[in-house]
């Protein structure tokens, strides 16, 4: 009688990165104080304007990031864990 016992180890490392949020999805905490926002990937700059997403080419948000949020008043921007305080006008953010 013959036995051939063979032993395989296989080790795999891999890391899990969630998907970039949609902006409509991620500012729904804001939606009604949001006017505009703005970012800056790949040479061009993307907008996406909630009172008209067909015209809006910003699309999702990368984190590491910074994007250009117009609110009309003081609000806070919450998103997975992370807030973002904004003052009404103009705000640079960098997403988390």
């Amino acid at each position: 009688m013959s036995v051939t016992i063979v032993g395989v180890t296989v080790s795999a490392d891999f890391t899990v990165t969630a998907a970039a949020p949609t902006v409509a999805g991620a500012v729904t905490s804001i939606s009604a104080e949001l006017v505009r926002m703005w970012g800056y990937a790949a040479g061009q700059w993307q907008m996406y304007d909630p009172a008209d997403t067909a015209g809006s080419d910003l699309a999702s948000l990368v984190a590491g990031r910074g994007y250009w949020v117009k609110v009309d008043a003081d609000i806070t921007l919450i998103y997975g864990g992370n807030s973002y305080s904004l003052t009404a006008g103009w705000n640079l953010i960098g997403w988390r």
